[in-house]
């Protein structure tokens, strides 16, 4: 049974000029921002949204499950559609916290057959169009915590042959600095003639050198994956803990191999890199770590590490997960900002940075809300959608739209 919440019971439209706050260098944009769809319950929206050739958009919350064991508290799947000039809310799924999971918390990605694939708080799942308009939920992997890992990060990346990738907070190794929880790991689902799906673990996170606890999922570009670890790395930084890396996983032989492309020292370069990384069509990759938003280019064989952008702590904020690129390289991005219209002492904010002959610029898509889901959707208008978790004046969590 699909649960429909009509988009118009909860729209709030606002017009929002945009000024430079004083002795902050930002630009100003007109727009305006609408609530297009309110999440049920006292929710929480993670993990940003994802849309298909239609312009439906798909994302996850961690709650308002109407099949849940816990009451609420297992977690939705839900589609908008554009209706006429608004959107229509469905719940496509409700977690029952059982063998299926509860929690669904890191982002959505479709194959090539519209099928889609996210991960709970201890499983990897794939939902499945059918008949009426419905989804059929399966459950690919239920992770154990221990050598296979715990904790499934995203999101996924998913090949044309139908394997599964992605990392995990927790588990893997249970030695040295991975002793309390387990450093991580990332792996690969393959699929079965029978249907089922078998994890092959590529690289088990040591807590060295090679990083340790992926905040983020992994990008697939040709047979390479990239990722990004909070910490590991130099571990004469950051409290002995390490900083970070971006990494690359690189099929051989003989297994994957891991190669550390930067490792981050805490300093000009940025430190805890969150979220996942963004490639544009030359295989560059472009993230945040801390307060910086960086780019890393390969060069004979080298990666370098450029910094685009630091962050200050004004009306944009410091990032707060991963960014997206549009047509023309402009980069977008949420983060958390003190500057708040709002009842609250803290708000998200949409920001946007653009390259021009005297650098990167950036400027504040101011929103309503609460803690920021991490990442935007861009359409091929240029409208910016994401998720706005509440308390704030719009009520509880709303995804919303941008119209620059």
């Amino acid at each position: 049974m699909r649960c429909l919440f009509h988009a118009a019971g909860v729209t709030r439209l606002l017009t929002i000029m945009l000024t430079a706050v004083a002795g902050l260098a930002l630009a100003s944009h007109a727009q305006t921002v609408k609530t297009i769809y309110g999440l049920p319950g006292y929710n929480f929206g993670a993990g940003g949204l994802v849309s298909d050739a239609a312009g439906n958009m798909f994302g996850g919350a961690v709650e308002g499950s109407t099949n849940c064991l816990r009451g609420l508290q297992c977690g939705v799947v839900f589609e908008l559609s554009p209706s006429g000039s608004g959107w229509n809310g469905t719940i496509i799924y409700n977690f029952t916290g059982t063998t299926d999971g509860s929690g669904p918390a890191t982002g959505l990605v479709f194959d090539a057959q519209g099928n889609l694939y996210g991960a709970s708080t201890s499983t990897i799942y794939r939902l499945s169009p059918a008949s009426g308009g419905s989804w059929t939920e399966t459950t690919l992997y239920t992770f154990t915590g221990l050598a296979d890992g715990g904790g499934p990060t995203g999101p996924l990346a998913v090949d044309t042959a139908g394997n599964v990738y992605g990392t995990t907070l927790f588990g893997g190794s249970y030695t040295g600095s991975c002793v309390a929880i387990g450093c991580g790991v990332a792996f690969q689902l393959s699929p079965n003639a029978d249907g089922s799906y078998t994890e092959t673990v590529l690289h088990t996170f040591t807590g060295g050198s090679d990083g340790w606890s992926p905040l983020g999922g992994l990008v697939l570009l040709g047979q390479d994956l990239y990722g990004a670890t909070a910490k590991g790395g130099s571990l004469s930084h950051c409290s002995g803990v390490g900083c970070g890396v971006v990494f690359e996983l690189v099929p051989s032989s003989t297994g994957w191999k891991e190669f550390v492309l930067h490792s981050f020292s805490g300093g000009s370069d940025g430190a805890s890199p969150f979220g996942t990384l963004t490639a544009d069509s030359a295989g560059n990759l472009f993230g945040t770590a801390g307060h910086v938003a960086y780019e890393l280019t390969k060069s004979s064989g080298k990666w370098q590490e450029t910094v685009l952008y630091r962050f200050k702590k004004d009306a944009v904020g410091f990032p707060a997960g991963g960014v997206v690129l549009d047509a023309a390289g402009n980069i977008f991005g949420e983060s958390d900002s003190a500057y708040c219209n709002s009842f609250i002492a803290a708000c998200g904010t949409v920001y946007e940075l653009s390259n021009s002959s005297s650098g990167w610029n950036v400027s504040a898509h101011y929103r309503f809300g609460n803690n920021p889901s991490g990442t935007v959707l861009l359409d091929p208008s240029g409208d910016i959608f994401g998720i706005s978790n509440g308390p704030s004046q719009t009520g509880g969590s709303v995804v919303f739209e941008i119209t620059p």
